[in-house]
């Protein structure tokens, strides 16, 4: 094989939207790769081969096989290969690692990852793998990681399959049944369970009692009660479990004393069930999004000292319950989104000095909100999207030298307003989304050179104004959707040369103006949905830039 086949095939995987890694580091100059014995003439530069969501076929895993032979990481997860091309991957004797996610391969599809005995990482989400295909992956006794969510997997006989160095399985979707966990509690080194969404109940959580190494339970979306913790009160190693919309209520958590994060976000717990809650101490991180619980049961966190991340969205939380979250003195995040917290509650917060996240999203706080939160010198993110704050509340930002992520989404703000945060120069994400900007503001940014994801979408943002964006050369997302946005803006949008991601949709955007988005050498991903744009001008412009992810 020549350096010019290579570097042919190399095009042939990038053209059809491929990303083709190559290990610089240590790989070999291409003279002594093509003059090595070992057939693996191309594989050392060639360390990762990115098919995902590409327009990969059968025939591109035979280019794959034929000129990588020594590849160890391959991922053609949404594409449209099949059974049939899978044969051509069973040559690849070093492939540590494959993604087969969401296509159409089958159990027989399997026999062809059998030889591959350096295989770890096996990834077949959303495939129509059975537990009649799983047989064929006896004997691959390396792999750490196997994900067979939404497959048709029961999980019966996994512990037959030699997989005596699985720490990773993910079942969420299958379907895994109590008979199933029977298996997969004898594979005794896990220390990560996905079982979201299966028909898993109390009774089969006990299969899992001899885990002494499992550190992540997740078991949202499924009918497992209190009584059904029982079955985890023996897994002294376990520091995150996950229970969103279940039906646990609280007491079967009393004393789970190796948790440190739970997730009771839309379960039916209550304030009785928050003692139980709060006996476990080493909680560091707490979600009770929409929960049926109120300031009353709040009273029982402060006693978490270890407590550093706190999420109260969707419950009725007041300022009388803000007094009881303003005792856990160590917190680091908030959330307050969606609950009914005034003005003059969040001023119970300025005590917590190491706050660094705050959300009052969609609450009724306004100005005078902000004024009161001056204090938490140390935020770095504030979400203040849906509220009622205005150009008036947005000097009192300048309190927060250090914020790097705002959000004002769907406020009223306008370019006046804009031009404060230019205080805050340490700014890297702003979403401006749905607010009555145009762009004029962004020519007083002098200060906020550290730009990196800018949101406009739904703005009154107009072309002329977008010339003031450039001086963001270090910007890498931006959306324009939903704007006025025309080809003449992409004039000023094609000189932030540093753009990776960029949303068009919803904008008179045609496929001239696209075409003119390929000198954008770093974009990788561009939405133009609803748009002038048509398929024709998507072709043309895939010819120009092969490696860029459409969205149509």
């Amino acid at each position: 094989m020549t350096e010019f086949q290579a570097r042919a095939a190399i095009r042939e995987l990038e053209s059809i939207g491929g990303f083709v890694t190559r290990d610089t580091k240590n790989a070999p100059c291409w003279s002594d790769i093509l003059g090595s014995d070992d057939g693996c003439e191309i594989l050392a530069p060639a360390f990762d081969i990115q098919l995902r969501h590409s327009l990969a076929t059968d025939s591109h895993l035979k280019v794959l096989a034929d000129h990588f032979p020594c590849i160890e990481r391959i991922d053609v997860s949404h594409t449209a290969i099949t059974d049939g091309g899978m044969r051509h991957l069973s040559s690849l004797s070093r492939l540590r690692s494959i993604g087969l996610a969401g296509t159409d391969v089958s159990d027989d599809a399997l026999a062809h990852l059998k030889p591959l005995k350096s295989l770890d990482s096996v990834n077949l989400e959303g495939t129509k793998i059975t537990d009649a295909g799983l047989v064929h992956l006896h004997g691959l006794t390396k792999v750490s990681y196997l994900n067979l969510g939404r497959t048709f997997v029961t999980g019966k006989g996994m512990a037959a399959l030699g997989f005596s160095k699985l720490r990773r399985l993910d079942v969420q979707g299958s379907l895994v049944n109590d008979d199933g966990l029977k298996d997969i509690g004898k594979l005794r080194h896990l220390t990560q369970i996905n079982l979201s969404k299966t028909s898993v109940s109390d009774a089969g959580i006990t299969s899992l009692a001899g885990l002494s190494e499992l550190s992540t339970l997740i078991l949202n979306d499924t009918n497992i009660s209190d009584s059904g913790l029982n079955g985890v009160r023996t897994l002294h190693s376990l520091t995150y479990l996950a229970l969103c919309r279940s039906r646990v209520s609280g007491y079967g958590l009393a004393n789970l004393n190796s948790l440190e994060r739970l997730d009771l976000s839309m379960c039916p717990i209550d304030d009785t069930g928050m003692a139980s809650v709060a006996s476990n101490r080493g909680l560091s991180s707490l979600c009770l999004d929409n929960a049926f619980v109120t300031d009353s049961g709040l009273k029982c966190i402060a006693g978490l000292e270890n407590l550093r991340k706190l999420s109260v969205a969707g419950i009725p939380v007041t300022d009388a319950g803000l007094e009881q979250i303003a005792r856990v003195n160590g917190l680091r995040c908030l959330d307050l989104s969606r609950t009914n917290i005034t003005d003059s509650g969040l001023i119970h917060l300025s005590g917590l000095s190491h706050l660094w996240e705050l959300s009052v999203k969609d609450t009724g706080i306004s100005n005078a909100g902000v004024k009161n939160i001056q204090a938490l010198a140390r935020l770095e993110v504030l979400d203040l999207s849906g509220t009622r704050v205005n150009d008036t509340g947005i000097p009192y930002l300048a309190s927060f030298p250090t914020l790097y992520t705002l959000s004002l989404k769907g406020t009223s703000v306008t370019d006046c307003g804009v031009q404060e945060p230019n205080a805050c120069k340490a700014l890297r994400i702003l979403d401006l989304s749905g607010t009555k900007i145009t762009g004029s503001g962004f020519a007083h940014f002098e200060r906020v050179t550290e730009m990196d994801r800018l949101y406009l979408g739904g703005t009154r943002i107009t072309d002329a104004e977008l010339e003031h964006l450039q001086r963001f050369i270090k910007m890498t997302t931006l959306d324009l959707s939903n704007t006025q946005l025309t080809d003449r803006g992409l004039e000023h949008v094609v000189k932030i040369v540093g753009l990776a991601e960029l949303d068009l949709s919803d904008t008179g955007v045609t496929n001239a103006g696209l075409l003119s988005l390929r000198q954008l050498k770093h974009l990788g991903r561009i939405a133009v949905r609803h748009t002038k744009v048509t398929e024709e001008g998507i072709a043309r412009f895939r010819r120009a830039s092969p490696m860029v992810q459409i969205q149509f």
